[in-house]
């Protein structure tokens, strides 16, 4: 899929990407304002699924050396500019690809990161708001003014010297050589829309194509392989806002009360999950969501930590309420420990819906009873960044 010009409007990306970083709960009500139209409403849940997918992969794709995960985001800011304005597409040409031999051009662009308030604002991006990768978003171009002198300077023929004779050649300006006279025609009818409108313009990769529904919304795309360059009426505006929830917070546990011991044979059926509150203790005054699951020598934790976490999910939809921790009590073997805790990482990391217990439900600790009594704690908790991290592991 093909690069497409997006015209965005810098308080957008503040009500539909940062507010909604720092304050969960506004996914469904931003998702609202975006697409009215029925058949639209899948897609636009979509967005917001993904974005939580992302903000809590962060630090695990960039310590595997990613170059802008933090792209991710934009690309996310891209599709909900698309829901509010028309979008140009240009093929494979891109002001990214340009700025890789323009200094200035690319001094341009301000990552996403930088252009709203809140914990996006620690999201380290190691592209400078660049598209380098796949199906990523650029940072903001505020001041188009000055992207049209670069367009206008990088268009100028270059000349170069042959090796035989010295003799002086001349060839196209760069971005001749990498715009074609259409994706040209894009990129100037979506400045031209940004700029009489007081709004600022990225770029994303892998969008929309022509023929194809794309991300966002399909009417809304411009181009000649589309056979549509008019621009349309700008989205109505936005009603008053809504009070905002308090951020989340970062609890950091620091103590947890001894648990009995139970012999695996008769925690086997232990599958249970209720409501505590614990006075005195690092969560007085807050729900505190406790769990016991028990398993027996020789079983695969799939099946039971599976059915627990469904659990789980039917309760946080019912009940709605923000703990500040989900304490699950693992009865085990030792050799059962590992692949249990491997299994519970990886529902915690990858899957959409348990991505919200840390950032919605409070920390998740994930305690081994032993039979003399002893335990191991496993925590993960969303710091005051907002990504979920697995933070301690220690024996109480």
């Amino acid at each position: 899929m093909g690069t497409t010009f997006h015209p965005v409007s810098t308080a957008d990306v503040q009500r539909f990407l940062f507010d909604v970083a720092d304050h969960l709960p506004l996914a469904a009500t931003r998702a609202q304002e975006l697409s009215p139209a029925e058949y639209e409403k899948k897609k636009v849940a979509n967005i917001y699924r993904e974005f939580l997918c992302w903000r809590a992969e962060v630090p695990r794709r960039e310590a595997l050396g990613e170059i802008s995960f933090a792209g991710t985001y934009a690309r996310t800011m891209a599709i909900i500019a698309g829901f509010r304005h028309p979008y140009w597409y240009a093929g494979d040409a891109s002001l990214s690809a340009l700025a890789k031999h323009s200094e200035s051009l690319a001094k341009l662009f301000k990552p996403l990161g930088k252009c709203g308030t809140g914990r996006l604002n620690t999201v380290p991006d190691r592209s400078k708001g660049l598209v380098v990768e796949r199906e990523v978003g650029s940072g903001l171009i505020t001041d188009l003014a000055a992207l049209k002198r670069e367009i206008e300077r990088l268009r100028q023929p270059r000349t170069r010297s042959k090796m035989l004779g010295f003799k002086k050649e001349t060839i196209p300006g760069l971005l001749d050589e990498i715009f074609t006279p259409e994706a040209i025609d894009s990129l100037n009818r979506a400045i031209a829309y940004a700029e009489s409108r007081g709004l600022a313009l990225m770029e994303a990769c892998g969008i929309a194509v022509p023929g194809r529904s794309g991300s966002t919304r399909y009417a809304n795309l411009r181009g000649h392989e589309v056979g549509a360059l008019d621009e349309m009426t700008p989205p109505p505006p936005i009603a008053g806002e809504e009070p905002l929830s308090p951020p989340i917070p970062f609890v950091a546990p620091q103590s947890v009360s001894k648990i009995t011991h139970l012999p695996v044979a008769n925690a086997a059926g232990l599958f249970d999950i209720r409501e505590d509150t614990s006075e005195g203790g690092l969560f007085s005054g807050k729900e505190v969501l406790s769990a016991r699951l028990g398993f027996a020598d020789g079983d695969s934790p799939d099946d039971k930590v599976n059915r627990f976490l469904t659990r789980l999910s039917i309760w946080k939809t019912k009940h709605g309420k923000r703990c500040a921790e989900v304490s699950i009590a693992c009865f085990a073997t030792e050799s059962q420990e590992e692949s249990i805790f491997d299994y519970f990482q990886t529902r915690l990391s990858e899957d959409y819906g348990l991505l919200q217990f840390v950032n919605g439900l409070g920390a998740v600790t994930l305690t081994f009873v032993h039979p003399d009594g002893s335990d191991r704690r496993l925590v993960w908790a969303a710091d005051e960044t907002g990504r979920k991290t697995f933070l301690a592991e220690a024996a109480a």
